[in-house]
């Protein structure tokens, strides 16, 4: 990509780095860009016909100085629960349901579950962890 904006004929090619957009927000990467991207369109007039996920960039081995670009991604499934619970009085717990323990269990099987590893190459990618867990009436969390 840099050989041909340099080398280029046409010399019109720009090229737009977009970096962690709101991963540590609301998680919706790239999405979040969309908006200052369209409206760079029509003041740049840009077309856009290449998005490179930059996130997952590891050598192959030690003192590789190789640059890959990655089809897929690693560790990206977010998946998202909702655990509804059946409120009892304090002292009657026995007869509800508990949305935390729900979400615990859930969290317990996920968190470093050797059968939900990704194998990329010889790297194992055991990034489970918590991101976001909310307690209001229901509680949500994101497992990345």
């Amino acid at each position: 990509m840099s050989f041909n904006s340099i080398n280029s004929t046409n010399r019109k090619v720009s090229i737009i780095a977009e970096l962690y957009g709101d991963e540590e927000g609301e998680h919706r990467g790239i999405i979040s860009a969309l908006t200052e991207l369209e409206r760079l369109t029509p003041e740049k007039p840009l077309q856009y016909c290449l998005a490179i996920h930059h996130d997952f960039l590891t050598p192959l081995y030690d003192g590789d100085t190789q640059h890959y670009i990655y089809i897929e991604t690693a560790d990206k499934p977010l998946p998202c629960f909702y655990s509804y619970g059946r409120e009892v009085h304090v002292g009657d717990t026995l007869s509800g349901i508990d949305p935390n323990f729900i979400a615990d269990q859930i969290t317990n099987r996920l968190r470093n579950n050797y059968k939900l590893t990704e194998f990329i190459y010889i790297k194992a990618i055991i990034k489970r962890r918590i991101l976001f867990k909310q307690q209001h009436a229901p509680v949500i969390f994101f497992v990345n």
